[in-house]
């Protein structure tokens, strides 16, 4: 078992804890939800002293298997006001998971900005003052010039540093680039509140995994590795970018601010034209992550030049910074991609705030420029800038602009609710708010009741069972989170069942595919609990424009009967 690793940053002490009794089977989002759900006020201000921000690896985290090393980073949102879990793929989660560190706590603020450099030896603190305001790529290569370039580097942009509810927290990637990750609810913000600009992780010397069954567990993991390159080609081949197109055609892009669900230059930046550009100008598709990842589905995106832009071009960052603002350039998103990981903000919450922006009329739709001068914006922080930095839902509220897609003031994700319903009961029912990455119910995705839904649109745009499908969805997504998966390995029975092989081929504990799910639901559970005594109901709504509009071009509407999505966790 792994160790609760505290760090009391005012006090520059550490301490170090046992996993507690009843928490053997939990990391990541499970370990982080317990951990905030106990320790946190409710009430507690998520800038404050009494807010905690945890870096959890998942419990197979280190493991010879793939798709096992995301990292759960967890505090109370300064976005949503409740809790939150966003995960991120790079080299972190991996190496914290061989120095036996189970959940890495921040507590308190520290005096001055500081650096904290993990190791089999302890935590050093060391004075990070001149690196403050730094974009993230530049703070990267400042750090490696001091130290092991070979550490894994977690780290905030100027955002963070500034406290803006859009910033996030980056991991650094397999070659030591600043372009994964943790980006929903402010987290960032979360980061720069405790003074901390990085964390440093230096695995050498660990003691490493060790396994009850070390045989049986490869040969497992070998016959799924193999079984998930031949069912996730299309991934590897061109990105979650792929989903573009696909989206596009059932009628859920989201256009011009959720206005319409299909965009007439979708062709110009789906995943065919992003692999195509990748390729031809020495990019890379088929890139992990993080590593030992067979899926692969990130990329190496160039300019026209053949230069480094940005690493990776996904389709969130590509339906909301393209189709939503209706700018039909992959180059262009590109470049707003890079911007947004200089600064180190989610782009999923920037495109949405710019959108309202663009209400306001301070920038116009389809103006790539007038996107830029308002990522120039936040990095000069100007009054514009820390508005757009606020998230949609505050800018809205102080631009006067009623049009903000979000729910518990967090930012809906590319999928239009009115045509995806199953992902929009997950936006009102997560309790992490607008989170497609919570439960994406995407065709084929039927929930461990294997409900049998089908239309036009792949069992996605019918109302029915999406309530219940989103529910299993969610709860097996948690088991994911928890075991520190990435969803994209599927969030299914079949699923459940292999890692509950894995699970006692490591640590020889018997469990069984319902023993999961019931943690999954154990998790939710607990997060519900803290988002009550916060005085967020397990229940939100969609802004009001969801309901009274029809979405063309095939006339959709959220039609899920709202008495029934009341009842999702009882």
């Amino acid at each position: 078992m792994g160790k609760i690793v505290r760090i009391f940053l005012q006090e520059k002490k550490v301490s170090e804890e046992e996993i507690p009794k009843g928490w053997e089977l939990l990391g990541g989002r499970g370990i982080s939800g317990k951990i905030i759900s106990s320790e946190v006020p409710p009430e507690a201000d998520p800038l404050g002293s009494k807010n905690k921000l945890i870096f959890a690896p998942g419990l197979l985290g280190g493991c010879y298997v793939s798709s096992s090393g995301r990292l759960s980073v967890g505090a109370k949102s300064p976005l949503t006001g409740g809790i939150k879990e966003s995960n991120v793929g790079g080299t972190a989660g991996q190496k914290l998971s061989r120095l036996g560190i189970s959940a890495l706590v921040l507590e308190g603020i520290s005096k001055e900005p500081s650096i904290l450099l993990i190791s089999k030896d302890g935590v050093k603190f060391e004075s990070a003052t001149d690196l403050v305001g730094l974009k993230t790529y530049e703070l990267v290569e400042k750090i490696k010039s001091r130290y092991d370039e070979k550490n894994a580097i977690i780290g905030i942009g100027p955002a963070g540093d500034k406290k803006l509810f859009l910033s996030g927290i980056f991991v650094s990637d397999i070659e030591g680039r600043p372009c994964r990750y943790a980006a929903r609810g402010g987290l960032g913000a979360v980061m720069g509140s405790k003074n901390v600009k990085a964390i440093l992780i230096d695995d050498k010397g660990a003691n490493g995994i060790s396994y009850d069954k070390r045989d049986e567990f490869l040969t497992l993991s070998k016959s799924w590795g193999k079984e998930l390159i031949e069912s996730r080609k299309v991934f590897t081949e061109y990105g979650t970018a792929v989903l573009i197109k696909i989206i596009n055609e059932l009628g859920g892009l989201p256009t011009r601010n959720f206005r319409v669900g299909s965009f007439k230059d979708a062709d110009k930046i789906s995943g065919e034209t992003l692999r195509e550009n990748a390729l031809s100008r020495g990019g890379r598709m088929g890139h992990p992550c993080h590593p030992g990842c067979v899926i692969r589905c990130s990329n190496i995106y160039h300019d026209k030049n053949g230069n480094y832009l940005t690493s990776a071009l996904e389709y969130e960052t590509i339906g909301l910074m393209g189709a939503n603002l209706e700018i039909g350039d992959l180059d262009a998103v590109a470049e707003f991609d890079r911007m947004c990981d200089e600064l180190g903000i989610d782009t999923i919450e920037t495109a949405n705030s710019i959108a309202v922006a663009m209400e306001a009329g301070l920038f116009k739709f389809g103006d790539a420029n007038g996107v830029k001068e308002a990522l120039g914006n936040i990095e000069k922080g100007t009054v514009i800038g820390r508005i757009i930095g606020s998230g949609a839902k505050r800018a809205a509220e102080t631009l006067g602009v009623k049009r903000a897609a979000h729910v518990k003031g967090q930012a809906l994700s590319s999928y239009d609710p009115r045509c995806i319903k199953g992902t929009g009961v997950t936006f009102l029912t997560s309790p992490m708010g607008a989170d497609h990455t919570a439960a994406n119910i995407l065709p084929g995705r039927t929930g461990y009741h294997f409900y049998d839904v089908d239309d036009d649109g792949g069992g996605v745009t019918s109302k029915e069972k999406k309530v219940e499908i989103s529910r299993d969805v969610q709860i097996m997504v948690a088991v994911c989170d928890t075991l520190g998966f990435c969803f994209f390995v599927g969030p299914n029975l079949a699923n459940m069942e292999f890692f509950a092989k894995l699970i006692k081929a490591r640590f020889g504990y018997n469990c069984s595919a319902i023993d999961l799910i019931e943690m999954g639901k154990d998790v939710i559970t607990t997060e519900i609990e803290f988002n009550k005594k916060a005085g967020i109901p397990p229940v939100s709504t969609l802004p009001e424009f969801f309901y009274k509009e029809t979405l063309k071009p095939k006339d959709l509407t959220f039609d899920i009967d709202e008495e029934n999505i009341k009842k999702i966790w009882e």
